[in-house]
């Protein structure tokens, strides 16, 4: 019976040192797509705000939405990591150019109350994916 305490008393303090060192942060990104062979495919694009996690984690998804008709958006959302900051990129699916296929910005470590502007994200000159 002792250990059975000892075994929760050890997950309940792990669960309190994760959650005191992780450290939460949030980021609001804007921008604007552009797909110059076809301008109807920068509209109602999916905009994932996404938290890198390196090769052996799947990578967290903070928060998304999808591009206005002129191909702007604004996506916020928070994640965490534990002892950093996260690494928000932004993950694009979209067709412009044929076949769907997603781009992935470079991370960006710019955090709220900041703004994360993307400026112009050119969709036809996407190779990732």
């Amino acid at each position: 019976m002792a250990k059975l305490y000892l075994s929760i008393l050890s997950i309940l303090f792990a669960v309190v040192v994760q959650d005191a060192l992780a450290r939460t942060r949030c980021v609001k990104a804007t921008g604007k797509l552009i797909c110059r062979s076809n301008k109807t495919a920068a509209t109602d694009v999916e905009v994932r705000l996404m938290d890198d996690d390196g090769f052996m984690n799947p990578d967290d998804q903070m928060g998304w939405t999808t591009s206005n008709e002129d191909g702007s958006f604004t996506v916020e959302g928070c994640g965490y990591d534990l002892f950093s900051d996260p690494d928000p990129y932004l993950k694009i699916w979209h067709a412009c150019g044929g076949s769907y296929r997603h781009l992935k910005t470079p991370i960006q470590m710019i955090f709220q109350p900041h703004l994360n502007d993307f400026g112009n994200i050119l969709l036809d000159d996407n190779t990732n994916g």
